[in-house]
């Protein structure tokens, strides 16, 4: 076989292999991005896929962020009425939110407001007497005050959460506070009994005032 036969045969052949050698080192670094790639999806994934989702819409997950339970909405009613008598305050239900997604563990949510906070609408009363000074000044204040309480529902359970922000009133509470707030039923038949019983108005007034204080 003569020279030029051989380098005929030969010469093809090692440019081919030195294509594939330099077409390997060009093409290495971009597998190795692409496997890099899809092993970092595949963890992101099965992370994703093990991890259980959290249903933040529950009795659990509220009882963990701020809110307390009460076996019924009587109780947590009650509740409401010791903190009034407590505090010499009052609380007005504002609304009652329903749930915005029948999927969510929660079935609606009744928000209480203090008494000196307007809770909005349209007032049925009308003044007989506009012009006529009031002996005591309104009681709600401007701006309203800040103290609410929320009382959530839940799907298949009677009990309920509050979560309780009552103590953030922006004025004055307990005997200073008696002015603008209504007279419980039994206060009032305590008032009733007492004046049957002959005793002074003055004496009945001063009586009331003693026990609110002692009660703060």
């Amino acid at each position: 076989m003569s020279s030029f036969s051989f380098s005929c045969t030969i010469v093809p052949a090692v440019l081919n292999i030195a294509l594939d050698i330099a077409l390997v080192a060009i093409l290495a670094p971009l597998i190795t991005v692409h496997c890099r790639t899809q092993l970092d999806f595949s963890s992101t994934f099965l992370m994703s896929a093990a991890k259980p989702k959290v249903d933040r819409t529950n009795l659990a997950w509220d009882l963990s962020h701020r809110y307390r339970s009460f076996p019924s909405l009587q109780d947590a009613l009650s509740w409401i009425n010791t903190i009034e008598k407590q505090d010499v305050v009052e609380f007005s239900r504002k609304e009652l939110r329903p749930s915005p997604n029948p999927e969510y563990a929660w079935t609606g949510k009744h928000i209480y407001v203090c008494g000196r906070t307007k809770t909005g609408g349209t007032k049925l009363y009308q003044k007989k007497h506009p012009d006529t000074e009031r002996k005591i000044d309104t009681k709600k204040i401007a701006g309203g005050c800040p103290s609410r309480i929320t009382i959530k529902e839940y799907k298949g359970t009677s009990t309920v959460a509050i979560l309780d922000e009552s103590s953030s009133h922006s004025h004055e509470i307990g005997t200073d506070n008696v002015k603008f707030t209504r007279v419980p039923t039994d206060t009032k038949e305590k008032i009733t009994r007492l004046l049957r019983l002959g005793v002074d108005p003055m004496k009945v007034v001063c009586y009331l005032t003693c026990s609110a204080r002692l009660m703060n």
